[in-house]
């Protein structure tokens, strides 16, 4: 038995389903090669300290970590999405099917569709990051959703699960779902899960542990977003010109997309400072109040503590964080509340003019 040499693949924070597709492509070109080991990069740009970490968990003959958009192979650089920036570094083109995927999380970069789809495990990973012990364990069980497209058939005919009897439970399991035919076939979605899983002949045990622990992660989920939305916030308010702006602190992941949702999305603040329990700080303005502009907002955070903001502005809203849901890894902002709220006041400016710029 040969022994390859081990190789460090590096993988952003909670990826997504993107990144889950890109690692399996890396698994396709390097897998024969290398026995890879996987790491988490939980900062926009790494740090020395972690790519000596991640140096070290490869063997000298095997050339350093791969990177999957970390560090300077952000994907925005190169291709609609991080499988797409893999698929154009492999040399292997006849792959139909991964081929077919990747089109399909490009798509979904760009419109959010597959998020839309019942049962969504692209929509749900995210979440289940929050909730789970550990991202490995999230990890893999991404991963066996995406290595399920290239199952191979076993001989097991659909028909089978609504006329054998041993198939009783799972036959259970599956009208609980609901869905109708189209449904059923849709990509990284439960439901399709679920029929590569039967087809491919894997046993009843198997298919419901599997398919029982993303239900399981999404009832908790939904639990925790709906005490999120329930949840009163204590906003302190302030005034950019006649626009409205607030400060607020949150726990956790849902009660910040709970409050965003309700208070920025909806207009009510145009401009929101968010700090959550780690006490890292998004301040994010709203799409209902066009023309916020954050630029002398970011030379100031940069200049004060480098490295720790990001500035986002490819959407229509700028907004800056210090650290996010992904980017776990970067150090919390040291301005305290008051000082936010005075830097938003003398720095934030709107395109009609409401604002001060000092």
């Amino acid at each position: 038995m040969t022994l390859h040499p081990q190789k460090c693949v590096v993988v952003p924070n909670h990826p997504p389903i993107d990144k889950l597709l890109a690692f399996k492509r890396v698994q396709l070109d390097l897998g024969g090669s290398y026995r890879l080991r996987l790491a988490f990069c939980t900062v926009n740009a790494p740090t020395a300290e972690m790519n000596e970490r991640w140096n070290a968990m490869c063997d000298p003959d095997a050339g350093g970590p791969y990177h999957i958009d970390v560090a300077e192979k952000k994907y925005h650089n190169w291709a609609p999405s991080a499988s797409q920036v893999e698929a154009n570094a492999s040399a292997v083109t006849e792959s139909r099917t991964f081929n077919m995927l990747v089109a399909l999380i490009n798509e979904n970069n760009e419109t959010g569709k597959l998020k839309s789809y019942p049962f969504s495990i692209a929509k749900m990973i995210r979440d289940v990051y929050e909730i789970a012990a550990s991202q490995e364990v999230v990890f893999e069980h991404g991963m066996d959703v995406v290595n399920a497209f290239f199952f191979r058939p076993n001989g097991r005919a659909w028909e089978d699960l609504f006329q054998r009897d041993e198939y009783a439970d799972l036959k259970k399991l599956w009208l609980g779902f609901g869905v109708s035919p189209r449904e059923a076939m849709l990509p990284f979605t439960l439901p399709l899960y679920f029929r590569h899983l039967f087809l491919a002949g894997r046993s009843v045990a198997e298919i419901i542990a599997k398919v029982g622990w993303w239900l399981d992660k999404g009832k908790k989920v939904v639990a925790l977003k709906d005490a999120a939305k329930k949840k009163v916030y204590k906003v302190t308010r302030f005034q950019i010109g006649s626009k409205q702006a607030g400060y607020v602190k949150v726990d956790g992941a849902f009660e910040f997309a709970a409050f965003s949702y309700a208070w920025v999305g909806s207009g009510q603040l145009a401009v929101a400072v968010i700090r959550n329990e780690r006490g890292h700080v998004h301040i994010q303005s709203s799409v209902r109040h066009p023309g916020a502009n954050f630029d002398e907002l970011a030379k100031t955070l940069e200049a004060a503590e480098p490295g720790r903001w990001y500035y986002e502005t490819r959407f229509p809203a700028p907004m800056l964080m210090n650290g996010s849901r992904q980017f776990t890894g970067v150090t919390p902002t040291d301005f305290s509340d008051d000082a936010l709220i005075a830097l938003v006041l003398n720095s934030v400016t709107f395109a009609n003019g409401q604002g001060f710029a000092r």
